[in-house]
């Protein structure tokens, strides 16, 4: 048991790990806040957030992991993600789900995210992706 809601996690450092190098599970796991994270090198995903409400990550950068840079899942999660720096071509691309909302970064360029992630994605002041249909 135990509540790590509203947890802060800054400027941490996680290589080479067997699995994934920053894994956040769970309903008591939201409302973090995570600044700087240097994620490279893991067996598995550089970020695998699979809290049940989401959580916020400033900056950081994902390299070279074997999973991929970041996952976000659940439907009810509304990861923010701001300035995220991603290493292309050395690790599978991200997999984010809506309402994960990607503002600007590396990772909101062109080929940093999977085709089938329904992220809402800003890039330049512009939505490059969204997973609703605007209606005027």
């Amino acid at each position: 048991g135990g509540n790590a809601n509203q947890f802060h996690l800054n400027h941490i450092r996680i290589d080479s790990c067997g699995s994934d190098g920053l894994r956040i599970d769970g309903s008591d796991a939201n409302a973090g806040v995570i600044v700087n994270i240097s994620s490279a090198s893991n067996g598995g995903w550089g970020i695998n957030d699979t809290s049940a409400f989401g959580n916020i990550y400033l900056g950081g950068n994902l390299d070279s992991n074997l999973g991929g840079s970041i996952r976000t899942t659940g439907g009810s999660a509304a990861h923010v993600i701001i300035g995220m720096y991603t290493e292309l071509g050395v690790q599978p691309v991200a997999e984010l789900v809506f309402p994960t909302l990607v503002l600007g970064g590396h990772l909101a360029s062109s080929g940093s995210v999977s085709a089938a992630s329904t992220a809402h994605i800003n890039q330049g002041g512009l939505a490059t992706r969204y997973p609703y249909t605007l209606y005027w």
